[in-house]
């Protein structure tokens, strides 16, 4: 090679730097290749949780809309007496000595109560003295 010292110097710290440019920007396209591939991914799990969430709504609202017609046929005349089984303390529930117990029982203390009007106030009264509902 010829030159001066300086050239000489200045070529190789140029080739040095050239090649530590290139294998740094091999690196930085390997990381965006990683990043994309990472947002892709992310982009197909928000995607699964936005349809969970849009599912999830949907299911709120049929439950809060049955349970809305279950609360209105309660109040009206199509209730019999077999509803009080729909309650929370007999619902989704096995039926074992113990509830037929309670449930037979609850409706014994009814015979305390023979010749009394049934109204709004004798049903709220034994909604708020004997009411099972509340464990």
């Amino acid at each position: 090679k010829t030159g001066n010292v300086s050239e000489f110097v200045l070529n190789e710290c140029y080739e040095d730097l050239s090649e530590e440019i290139s294998a740094l920007k091999e690196k930085l396209e390997d990381t965006m290749d990683q990043l994309n591939n990472t947002q892709k991914l992310l982009d197909a799990k928000l995607e699964q949780l936005n349809e969970t969430r849009h599912q999830l709504n949907e299911t709120q609202h049929d439950l809060e809309a049955k349970e809305q017609q279950l609360e209105e046929a309660r109040k009206f005349s199509n209730i019999s007496k077999w509803d009080v089984l729909l309650t929370r303390s007999y619902y989704r529930k096995q039926l074992t000595r113990d509830l037929y117990t309670n449930l037979t029982q609850s409706w014994t203390v009814l015979e305390n109560f023979i010749g009394a009007n049934v109204t709004n106030g004798f049903v709220e009264h034994f909604k708020e003295c004997y009411n099972e509902d509340e464990d």
